[in-house]
Order: C-alpha cells, then sequence, then structure tokens
C-alpha cells in the first residue's frame, strides 16, 4: 500500500519509544543514538564487524499496535544488507529482500500485530560489516 508523504508524517514513529539493543557495535559508533531518530543520517548503527547474523531489537514497555516497518541501508556502494528477517514476539516473521543500498527506504505494510518487542535479523550481507541508518515503526491510520 503506498501513501504519500503527508500520511506518514503524521503518524507517530513508535521506534523511538523504545529500548534498542543490538547485537555488536562499533567502538565509535553510538548504536541507540540515531538509529530510531526519525532520520536516516550519519548517526546510524554499525555493527563491530558482524555480516550475516547482526541484528538490532526494538522492545516497548507496554504492547504497541504495529502495521508499518520502515528500514534504511547505510549508504554505500561496498557494505550493504542483502536478505533479513523481521521477527515479532508472537513467533511470526516477516522476509526483507535487499535494502535500497542508496538509503532509501525499504517499507513492509502488513495487517495490524501487537507486539512488544521487534528484531531486525541480517542474514545475508555484502561487505564487512553491517547495519542501519534508520529503523521506523508506525501504527495503523
Amino acid at each position: 500500500m503506498k501513501r504519500g508523504a503527508n500520511a506518514r508524517l503524521s503518524r507517530l514513529n513508535l521506534a523511538p519509544l523504545a529500548t534498542v539493543t543490538v547485537s555488536s557495535v562499533e567502538e565509535r559508533n553510538q548504536a541507540n543514538e540515531g538509529v530510531v531518530d526519525d532520520v536516516p543520517d550519519e548517526r546510524q548503527w554499525v555493527s563491530a564487524g558482524e555480516t550475516a547474523g547482526a541484528w538490532i531489537e526494538l522492545e516497548w514497555n507496554e504492547p504497541m499496535l504495529v502495521s508499518e516497518i520502515e528500514l534504511h541501508d547505510r549508504s554505500s556502494l561496498v557494505e550493504n544488507i542483502l536478505r533479513g528477517t523481521l521477527l515479532f514476539d508472537d513467533g511470526s516473521a516477516i522476509p526483507v529482500p535487499p535494502l535500497p543500498p542508496d538509503g532509501s527506504a525499504w517499507r513492509s505494510t502488513f495487517p495490524p500485530r501487537m507486539t512488544r518487542r521487534l528484531r531486525f535479523r541480517i542474514d545475508k550481507v555484502a561487505g564487512r560489516s553491517t547495519g542501519l541508518a534508520e529503523i521506523m515503526v508506525f501504527g495503523p491510520l
């Protein structure tokens, strides 16, 4: 389902309300300061040399109703996410195809579901390190 930019901007991004944990973080990078701040920029999560198997997890204090997730790969010609999986605390999963290497958005919209925890697991990469520029989570309109 395609929405105009104004529709997305009028909704609350739930990601900044979550506690962020990651499988690893590059020493000079602060994973939870920029990867959920609504701005896909240089403040991003970069793993400590991890490739496939790296993950980022969002956990909320209470269940959230979610229906759309937006992922932004780090803009790079050599470090790219080629496949991943979104995992929910109820055991359900959404496969993620290659993310756009220019850092533009990849979106998944799905029937609303309640969750307290969401993990994005990176299953295949190009390069020697992986991560995200931004992850956004939205509820239904």
